[in-house]
């Protein structure tokens, strides 16, 4: 019976951990401990600023610079076509997206489609697939691939995804979070770029 009960414990610990990894479940503290024991955002002067790195955006956009758009407040997402959370954060980053972007927000998704060292007709192929995948999602901010600029995927280190990081005005790293929770809706992202905003 005692053995039983240990193999059923490992059994579910198991299945949880796994949900975690590929991103269906998350772990977060309930928001009243977050307001009474931990800022919404680290200190400005605490904050680390974050690597220069090119963002070669799939057209329509233009490439850019992460240093290019200091001055605003920039949401990187790490999604890919066939993860399920990213296809259920991403509407919700586009509402974001849709809500802020006139008011110094950049929402910049970026797809780890393909393999890690692609050629180039693999590029071809996942950046169709990224395309076709975010115009299927609604999504029109603007997109890249995470293979055309590897040492994103070093900086911006997550085991799982979607993976989100948002970074200040001034460049520094400001806030991240991995997996999505439906219950929340990216509402804690929402209270972060706010507070951001209101910084000079």
């Amino acid at each position: 019976m005692f053995l039983k009960k240990v193999l059923m414990a490992l059994l579910v610990t198991s299945v949880v951990s796994l949900a975690m990894y590929m991103g269906y479940v998350t772990v977060t503290a309930p928001d009243s401990y977050i307001a009474q024991n931990a800022p919404l955002v680290p200190a400005a002067s605490s904050r680390q600023p974050s690597q220069e790195a090119s963002l070669p955006l799939l057209p329509p956009a233009a490439p850019t610079t992460l240093s290019a758009l200091k001055g605003k407040v920039v949401i990187l997402d790490f999604w890919a076509s066939w993860c399920g959370p990213c296809k259920m954060s991403m509407p919700k980053l586009q509402e974001l997206y849709k809500k802020y972007q006139n008011n110094g927000v950049e929402v910049i998704g970026i797809s780890q489609d393909g393999p890690e060292n692609p050629s180039a007709s693999d590029l071809t192929e996942a950046a169709q697939t990224a395309r076709s995948a975010a115009t299927q999602i609604g999504v029109t901010y603007p997109i890249m691939l995470a293979s055309a600029v590897p040492s994103l995927a070093t900086t911006y280190q997550h085991d799982g995804i979607p993976a989100l990081f948002i970074l200040d005005k001034q460049g520094r790293m400001a806030y991240s979070e991995v997996g999505f929770d439906p219950a929340d809706g990216l509402s804690q992202v929402d209270k972060v770029v706010s507070k951001l905003l209101a910084e000079k």
